[in-house]
């Protein structure tokens, strides 16, 4: 079996859309985007593929010493010529622009030194070296993927996927699992490029490229299954692929999942593909409702709020309101250790490191300070202001506990259209799920595809659904007929046509182009 739900922006028109192509060798069923000419997840008759981000370690920044005129920049104490390419940008009903881009050893300049950035976080005289401008070949690799008929011949596909790095599943017929942590990756030693690089030294540059053979793989493990969801890569930091991952919640509820006895079909895959429970939350409330001072709750709001949390099972389902509890806690608890990083425009830490922050399993009390006083606070102090303050915007904002406290109303999915023109969206939708959970459906994010493989005597059998509809016109009856079941986690049977088939089941219409 292989299952893949790829989390994405929720929109309308939808990211994917279904296709089966058929043709000399080729017959495959899956996903593709408009525009290319394969399926980018997907199965044929003989295996199946997915894949999620790694979220390699692919960009850099350098910080360049340049002339007067920003014609050269210093490297190793010598002038060296910037390449200069002029870039078109088509402007519709006017005149195209041109941008003349100044290229280095270290990559293109964002902005010159005498220029103003867009944002108040990003510096000038910066140039960045990407993956992404080198060269490469995906569609080749798609092609491949897509005519491969066992795991060498996905193992080839593999050679040219390069940008994005991903974590590429794969099951086949013949029963093999497999896992390639696959894409270009740049030779490093551990955290370098975590912060703005020395342009001025030749040795600060990379050094070249991990061999295939380095990539994290592995193939039928014992434990009779693989997974990613995003997070690390490997236990260790060899090889170097990035120091900053997604949680670990999603994979370790997944991995307890599938490791639990008996057998695993269809039916257990798709109830996993909606698995709401809540790991994170799992294993740090406890902590958080032992600091949390209950002499200090004086409000009815503040005391039902703490029975809804300490009774929660951690499923964040869309009927309950300890969900949205949590989420706006966390939220708060989270304001008040990082707010001197939001003045600096500067993003949060994750999760796992505010509460690393206050379990002590990291040394960084010097946060726990409050507002610009910044009086210092001890855990149950910051634990029980963040509390209460989350309380009282829950109150001012959604009135008493109660039905409008409830996770789905809170939460308020939706798939906005593509282009933000009201009107054309889904409206808002009740959903289970959440950040760092199996199911992980936010307001604007989500699995913007459901897909499940396996195979029998005839061949391989498939369930699908779309976040939204396969049409791209608002007034198709298929604009967005897939969105109520796939909110309710439901999947449509797939009908995989053998080549030269004279009937096909399910099919409503045939479209012949003639040139």
């Amino acid at each position: 079996l292989l299952a893949s739900d790829p989390h994405l922006q929720l929109s309308l028109p939808g990211i994917w859309m279904q296709v089966q192509l058929t043709g000399g060798h080729l017959n495959v069923y899956g996903m593709s985007v408009p525009g290319i000419p394969s399926v980018l997840i997907g199965f044929n008759d003989e295996m199946a593929w997915g894949s999620t981000n790694t979220d390699a370690d692919v960009f850099d920044f350098y910080q360049l010493k340049t002339n007067a005129a920003c014609t050269h920049y210093e490297v190793d104490g010598k002038q060296k010529p910037f390449v200069l390419r002029l870039e078109t940008i088509a402007v519709r009903d006017k005149e195209p622009i041109l941008d003349t881009v100044l290229f280095s050893d270290f990559g293109p300049m964002m902005y010159k030194p005498n220029e103003k950035p867009l944002r108040g976080n990003v510096g000038t005289g910066l140039s960045a070296k990407w993956v992404t401008l080198e060269r490469s070949n995906e569609m080749l690799a798609f092609y491949k993927m897509n005519v491969a008929g066992n795991y060498a011949d996905y193992m080839g596909a593999l050679e040219y996927l390069n940008s994005p790095a991903q974590n590429v599943a794969f099951a086949g017929r013949s029963g093999d699992v497999a896992m390639w942590v696959n894409g270009r990756f740049v030779k490093k030693s551990v955290q370098q490029g975590k912060y703005v690089m020395d342009g001025t030294k030749a040795s600060q540059n990379w050094a070249g490229w991990l061999g295939q053979e380095q990539h994290p793989h592995v193939l039928n493990p014992a434990r009779g299954f693989v997974s990613s969801a995003n997070q690390p890569s490997t236990e260790t930091m060899r090889p170097y692929i990035n120091w900053e991952f997604a949680g670990t919640e999603r994979g370790e509820r997944i991995n307890e999942k599938l490791s639990e006895e008996g057998k695993v079909g269809m039916a257990e895959m798709q109830a996993l593909q909606n698995d709401n429970r809540n790991k994170f939350a799992e294993h740090h409330l406890p902590f958080l409702l032992r600091q949390l001072d209950k002499k200090a709750l004086t409000t009815r709001a503040e005391i039902d709020g703490l029975k809804l949390i300490a009774a929660w099972r951690y499923e964040q389902d869309s009927g309950e309101a300890a969900p949205a509890v949590w989420e706006a806690w966390f939220n708060d608890l989270e304001d008040l250790i990082w707010d001197e990083m939001s003045e600096l425009e500067l993003d949060y830490p994750g999760r796992e490191v505010t509460m690393a922050v206050l379990e002590d399993s990291i040394q960084m009390g010097e946060w726990l300070a409050s507002g610009k006083s910044k009086k210092r606070m001890s855990k149950k102090e910051a634990a029980t202001e963040s509390y209460k303050k989350a309380i009282g915007s829950m109150l001012k904002s959604l009135g008493p506990t109660g039905h409008n406290w409830k996770w789905g109303r809170v939460k308020r999915t939706e798939m906005l259209h593509a282009a933000k023109m009201p009107g054309f969206g889904s409206g808002w939708l009740s959903t289970n799920g959440g950040e760092a959970i199996v199911n992980a459906t936010g307001q604007n994010w989500g699995p913007s595809c459901r897909m499940l493989v396996g195979w029998d005597a005839d061949g391989p059998m498939a369930k699908t659904i779309l976040a939204g509809g396969q049409s791209g016109n608002p007034g198709s009856p298929y604009y967005m007929d897939n969105v109520e079941e796939w909110r309710m986690g439901k999947l449509r049977n797939v009908y995989f046509y053998k080549k030269g088939a004279k009937k096909y089941e399910g099919l409503k219409q045939i479209w012949t182009f003639v040139p």
